[in-house]
């Protein structure tokens, strides 16, 4: 008696090929009867489910791009999980509200079929603790005060004065003695800084 059971998993950013579950019930390796069991499952090269994912991403950001534009808004960042965890984080100059992530929220919901993919989504501003992950997060805080730490450790507190395409520029301000003066005099040092220089940068949070 051969029984042979099919199994789907669940759909996600990876969508697995089915897997095959087979029995096999009779005399095999004895004179009783037993079972004989075979499990196949098909697994693509990472690489393949790699590109699904950026495939998702670029899906998302087309169904997205109009309400950023319309609310002066830009993607920070958006993350699809191998389970289908969508994580959207998005930001503007005047600030991106609750109300304008559950528009955006309701807006992949009714374009996305769960019935033909399952996920689940969270959309939301980007925090200001967090670090700088785009440039048009530098741009935004233009004028504010940021801490910098470089690749090499460094870390650079001051203001934001620049932004570039390529890099940006820190106005540092260091009391330093100064010859010719009894007391140490205010000086403003410059740092120019390329991107790729930087571990991270997060904006200096006063509170009055």
């Amino acid at each position: 008696t051969n029984i042979e059971l099919q199994e789907q998993g669940n759909k996600s950013a990876f969508n697995l090929d089915k897997t095959n579950f087979n029995i096999q019930y009779g005399q095999y390796n004895s004179y009783e009867n037993d079972f004989a069991f075979e499990l196949n499952q098909s697994i693509e090269f990472p690489t393949v489910y790699s590109s699904q994912r950026k495939l998702a991403k670029e899906k998302i950001e087309d169904i997205i791009s109009d309400i950023i534009k319309e609310k002066e808004a830009f993607v920070v960042e958006i993350n699809v999980s191998p389970s289908n965890n969508i994580n959207i984080q998005i930001d503007s100059v005047k600030g991106f509200t609750i109300d304008d992530c559950v528009e955006v929220s309701r807006l992949i919901e009714a374009s996305l079929d769960r019935e033909e993919e399952d996920y689940e989504l969270q959309v939301s501003s980007a925090g200001l603790s967090e670090p700088f992950r785009v440039i048009e997060q530098y741009r935004k805080n233009l004028g504010n005060e940021i801490e910098t730490i470089t690749k090499k450790g460094i870390k650079i507190k001051g203001v934001l004065s620049k932004v570039t395409e390529n890099d940006f520029e820190i106005e540092e301000a260091k009391m330093v003695k100064v010859d010719g003066k009894k007391k140490k005099q205010n000086v403003i040092e410059k740092h120019q800084l390329v991107y790729d220089q930087v571990k991270s940068t997060k904006i200096i949070i006063k509170f009055k």
